[in-house]
């Protein structure tokens, strides 16, 4: 992961002060294009722990053992309800590199923002620490203070 800028740094304070629990992900620019993201190991872990999804016990195939989970996009004025993805896809020789993607991303997402997830009865919330003041959302959606 890249390191953060001022506004990013400035964010992930608010949500340490509120005691909210959080993983990162960065989109890349060639994950925006093919509209998929590995799943990296502090994003399974944080999906496990929270009890959302085990890639562990997942087999592959997107089709045949995909899981889907509700999602919300948080943009400066309103929320987008969209689906997360989670899938290993099947690869020779290999269990499949997990994978996960959030529909409307690349519309929502610049390559290399920084996403925040954030598990909230059991839907992941996903913040663009990259382009939203947290401050301003958090007076917005306060349910979040409880995460």
């Amino acid at each position: 992961m890249r390191e953060l800028d001022q506004l990013e740094n400035n964010n992930l304070k608010v949500l340490t002060e509120k005691s909210i629990s959080f993983t990162l992900i960065e989109p890349t620019k060639t994950a925006l294009h093919k509209s998929i993201m590995d799943a990296t190991a502090p994003v399974r872990k944080y999906l496990k722990d929270k009890g959302l999804h085990d890639y562990d016990l997942q087999g592959t195939g997107a089709r045949e053992n995909g899981v889907n989970i509700t999602s919300l996009l948080y943009l400066n004025n309103k929320t987008i309800e969209v689906n997360a993805s989670l899938y290993r896809p099947k690869a020779k020789g290999k269990g499949g590199n997990p994978r996960i993607w959030f529909s409307k991303l690349n519309t929502y997402s610049n390559p290399n923002d920084i996403l925040a997830l954030i598990d909230f009865d059991k839907i992941i919330h996903v913040i663009n620490l990259s382009q939203i003041p947290i401050r301003e959302l958090i007076t917005d959606v306060s349910h979040l203070i409880t995460a």
